[in-house]
Formats: C-alpha cells, structure tokens, sequence
C-alpha cells in the first residue's frame, strides 16, 4: 500500500513563499515613498503564526504576537522623530563662463537650507552655448525644494533651476 509522507518544512516553505508574493503585491512605489510595507510584513507574520500555531507551538505565538503588538504600537510612535531623506538632481542651466564661483554660491544655497551634496556633474551645450550644472543631492523633506530653486535662479547668469527625481541613489 502506498505510504503518505507529510513534510512540516515544505509545507512551511510553500506557505512562506506564497504569502512572500501576496505581500509583494501590497508595496506600491509612489515617488520616493514606498507604500504598503507595514501590511506586507503583517501578512507574512499571520502566516508565520499560523504556522506557528499549527505546529501546537502556542506559547511561541503568544510571544511573537506580544512583540509584533510592541512594534506596531510603540516603536510606530518613535518613526515621526526620524527625519526622511529623499534623493533629488537639481540641475541648473546657466551663463557663467566661471562655474566653480557659480558651484561655490549654490553649494551655500544649499547648505544654508540644510541639503548635502552627494555629487556633482556638469555639462556644456556648444550648440546652444549652455552650461549645465548636475547637483545629486540629498534633502529632508519636500519644503526646501522651493526655497532652494528660488535661491538658485536668483544668482545672476542663471537661467532655469528645477528638480528631478533620483530613482536609485544608491
């Protein structure tokens, strides 16, 4: 007669790796921000106490859910003291024949508004005789954005500033 064999730890890996892309499908990517992370960590923790559970494993459960109640609850609070960073390009179009006196003045610019300059690339049209200043920089948040580019186009012999997003900073 045939002989039925029941493996916990394929069971478990199937299950894991099931809800891996049911969780997966929750992350969304809005900008910089990535939406969805704290539900895709909890699906795959209920299956893990499911798991859990099923192997009659209860007080393990308790445990978990205790700890996963402690992060959900109290260390969420501490996340508003964090400051964000998010990854910008401002590139600036300009005039000046001496780009290090320019670079110089927006380096200020930027550290008066408490941006870091992680890089910096420059670029020269002969076409149509423009230069181009490439700033890969980091920020704290959204606010400064304007009050840098204000800054920036108000130096003489600028003529454009704007932003861009930096995909993969990294």
């Amino acid at each position: 007669e045939g002989r039925l064999v029941l493996d916990p730890n394929r069971m478990g890996a199937g299950i894991v790796t099931g809800i891996g892309f049911l969780g997966a499908a929750t992350v969304l990517r809005s900008g910089d921000a990535l939406r969805g992370l704290t539900t895709a960590a909890c699906i795959w923790y209920v299956a893990g106490l499911g798991i859990v559970l099923g192997n009659d494993h209860y007080a393990l459960g308790i445990i978990a859910t205790l700890i996963v109640l402690f992060v959900l609850t109290v260390l969420n609070r501490l996340t508003g003291f964090i400051d964000p960073v998010i990854y910008r390009r401002l590139i600036v179009m300009h005039a000046h024949e001496d780009a290090k006196q320019l670079v110089d003045k927006i380096n200020v610019i930027l550290r008066k508004e408490g941006c870091r300059v992680l890089d910096l690339a420059s670029g020269h049209d002969r076409v149509h005789d423009s230069h181009e200043l490439v700033f890969y920089v980091s920020l704290k948040n959204d606010l400064q954005s304007p009050r840098v580019t204000g800054g920036v186009v108000a130096l003489p012999g600028v003529n454009s500033a704007r932003w861009k997003l930096i995909s993969n900073p990294h």
